[in-house]
């Protein structure tokens, strides 16, 4: 392209901003640093100058200055003395646009002074009781869901204040009592639910509820007029002129009278509608219209009566935290970018934040807005998820964006970071308020998740006194005091031992990595003798005897029943090597009457186009004092023995106990029976090099023994005879 002069005209800079690390996570005072690469007709760029600032959050400014690119690179440093959010504006010299980066800094320290008012819980336990008194009265009008063996129906059901209004889809062949189910919430504004055929097509009972209980498919006119603002009548471009609105009232408010927030005869304000009071804030509605959904998706026949998952993404996050929190139906909870959280709790010198108001708009002081709405701060603290999340005790799944103006990710983790349930959180570093289409696919995956493991572990019912095997969820934990199983965990067992493997619990010895392994296990009868067992860890490096208890590579993702019959009960762990992520691990557990011993076999699978060479093993550490790890051939190693110390068992097992009567030992089959043996701290750990065939596998088995020691010279003749047993198998 040329100019009028007919000189070739330069092309734009390409510029692009990242942190220095890829992860973008830091701690505490640590130096960040922010690459900035500058291009032009992809050659590096010398000489430009850059200005820049560094934000908390994006608001408040840290520091400025300018910076000159040499050979495509610039760098600015940076740092934080509390967790927060990071983050750096980049422009070139003279001109508008901004380049934007952010990192996390100690997010999971990140904090809320937010203190729930005495009668929080009671407040919103009797907003249940009326709300129970309601009937639900549902009215389903069929309508064409344009997906085939697809019923849809446009749902209206009775509740306090305006209905809950919504589309219901599911498969039509569906048995009473079949489909799992979900809720999807909608994120702010005006507009019509829709009909939920994909969930539906995945064969789930899925409602899609509007927000505000309107009609359902009218035409877009239609949302829009309802969506205009009004303040005092008059429309006005921003929800800013509601501040100015209460400034100009200061005479009433020195009075100890509080002005009402107009909110006009349409919906376009509803964020603030009523909010002088806790009975008229609009979203006491919009937070009961989802626990009536709730009340009217278990009332349908074709609900399993397990799996019920709430979906929704920033105010339908929030919402979905509130379903979680007041109602123990929810099963699983997803909130992506969730608003509503940290509302009036800032630790200073946090960003304003009220409601979904952008943070440029609200540049107030705490003690200005406390000024101009003195009432409203206490009704924040009634709706505030921050104060829901203490009471959630569903698994979940979060996402956060890094750059996010409208949901800043400080609020995020402040709602995050109160929930003590099992949850997890995705981080979109490079975007602000969107959801990314990998954000939405790895969203659908942890329902899909869920929904295996409610569809494939049977709930346990009152369990026979002598069963010959069972495995499932619900059922009484391993007994002891020490014993940390709870009953969303898998039991698994026969008549001779028990084991308890990890669905939610996380043991601290292995966080991020213990579903899907042991983490107790006892003769029946007697209590809990174990602590843990990472079975398998992987290593590119061989670990070394400090290492037993952190090796954390293998990560669980879902568990689940394959098989359960009167004579063999089958439980399957799918796992991912972290340092790898492609490389995937199948751990089974299976056990037989009779048996004093679990067999279990992992299989790692290589997708890659080369061979890969690991360390791979198991570690078991007892639960009980004085605990030895016992050697075939070496014999007893004491708490004495704190060294690193190395050991070839002359057979293929080891051994492990404390001062509970009973007996613990792996007993490895051929494939893996030239491993070596460390004692780590009286922890019994294995490993052995393997390598696993490029676009192959390589898989090895081990016996799990637990046997009773009582009346026992020593506590391994008993694990000595069961080898035998075992031995004579093979």
């Amino acid at each position: 392209m040329t100019n009028n002069t007919g000189t070739r005209r330069s092309a734009a800079y390409d510029v692009t901003v990242a942190a220095e690390r890829p992860q973008a996570r830091y701690a505490v005072g640590e130096p960040v640093t922010f690459l900035v690469r500058v291009l032009q007709d992809n050659q590096p760029v010398s000489g430009l100058t850059l200005e820049w600032r560094l934000t908390l959050d994006g608001v408040l400014l840290l520091n400025e200055g300018t910076v000159v690119v040499d050979e495509g690179v610039a760098r600015i440093i940076g740092s934080l003395d509390a967790p927060g959010f990071l983050r750096v504006h980049v422009s070139i010299s003279g001109r508008k646009r901004e380049y934007l980066a952010a990192v996390a800094v100690d997010p999971c320290r990140i904090s809320t002074q937010l203190i729930a008012p005495d009668d929080f819980g009671r407040f919103w336990q009797e907003k249940k009781e009326q709300l129970a008194q309601i009937p639900l009265h549902p009215r389903l009008t069929p309508v064409s869901s344009d997906v085939p063996a697809i019923a849809a129906y446009d749902v209206q059901v009775d509740c306090i204040g305006a209905p809950v209004r919504g589309y219901l889809a599911y498969p039509t062949a569906a048995a009473a009592k079949s489909l799992p189910a979900i809720i999807t919430l909608h994120s702010a504004g005006v507009r019509s639910a829709a009909i939920p055929s994909d969930w539906a097509k995945e064969g789930m009972l899925a409602f899609d509820v509007n927000a505000h209980g309107i009609p359902n498919g009218q035409q877009p006119e239609y949302y829009k007029a309802l969506a205009k603002r009004i303040v005092a009548g008059v429309p006005v471009p921003s929800l800013m002129a509601v501040v100015d609105y209460m400034a100009d009232h200061t005479k009433e408010v020195a009075k100890g009278i509080t002005p009402e927030i107009p909110s006009g005869p349409v919906l376009g304000d509803y964020r603030i509608a009523g909010a002088q009071s806790r009975e008229t804030f609009y979203y006491l509605g919009l937070y009961l219209r989802v626990l009536r959904a709730i009340d009217f998706v278990a009332s349908r026949p074709e609900w399993d009566g397990r799996t019920l998952v709430l979906y929704g993404s920033s105010q339908g996050g929030a919402q979905a935290l509130v379903g979680a929190a007041l109602d123990s139906r929810v099963s699983f909870y997803v909130a992506l970018k969730p608003s509503m959280g940290d509302i009036n709790g800032r630790v200073k010198p946090r960003i304003a934040r009220w409601l979904a108001i952008p943070p440029t708009e609200l540049q107030l002081t705490q003690e200005q807005w406390e000024q101009r709405l003195p009432r409203v701060w206490q009704t924040m603290s009634y709706f505030d998820v921050a104060n829901m999340a203490t009471f959630i005790k569903a698994p979940g799944y979060f996402n956060v964006g890094y750059l996010d103006d409208l949901v800043p990710p400080t609020t995020v983790y402040a709602v995050y970071n109160r929930i003590k349930g099992e949850k997890r959180i995705m981080a979109d570093i490079e975007v602000g308020h969107q959801n990314t289409e990998q954000a939405l696919k790895l969203a659908r995956e942890a329902v899909f998740d869920h929904m295996s493991t409610k569809k494939q572990i049977p709930k346990r019912e009152a369990a026979a006194s002598d069963p010959k095997v069972y495995a499932g969820t619900g059922g009484q934990p391993l007994m002891g005091k020490l014993a940390i199983g709870t009953p969303s965990d898998v039991i698994i067992q026969n008549n001779k031992l028990q084991m308890m493997i990890a669905v939610t619990s996380e043991h601290p010895h292995l966080p991020g990595a213990t579903v899907g392994k042991p983490i107790d296990m006892a003769v029946t009868g007697m209590e809990d003798g174990l602590d843990w067992i990472n079975l398998a860890y992987l290593s590119k490096e061989r670990p070394v005897w400090f290492h037993s208890d952190t090796i954390g590579t293998v990560q669980g993702k879902n568990v689940r029943i394959v098989k359960l019959t009167d004579d063999e009960a089958i439980v399957e762990a799918d796992s991912i090597y972290k340092e790898i992520p492609e490389v995937t691990l199948k751990t089974a557990y299976t056990i037989h009457p009779d048996e004093e011993w679990i067999y279990t076999e992992t299989t790692i699978y290589n997708p890659l186009d080369k061979d890969l060479t690991l360390w791979a093993g198991d570690v078991m550490d007892n639960d009980n004092g004085d605990q030895y790890v016992y050697i075939p051939g070496v014999g007893d190693i004491g708490p004495e023995t704190m060294e690193r110390a190395e050991y070839k068992p002359s057979a293929p097992w080891v051994g492990h106990y404390g001062d509970a009567e009973q007996g613990y030992a792996f007993v490895y089959d051929e494939r893996f029976s030239d491993f070596i043996c460390f004692n780590a701290n009286n922890t019994l750990m294995t490993q052995k090099q393997i390598t696993i065939p490029a676009k192959g596998e390589y898989s090895y088995g081990r016996y799990i023994v637990a046997v009773s020691a009582v009346g026992r010279a020593h506590k391994m003749d008993a694990v000595i005879e069961v080898y035998e047993k075992i031995k004579a198998l093979n």
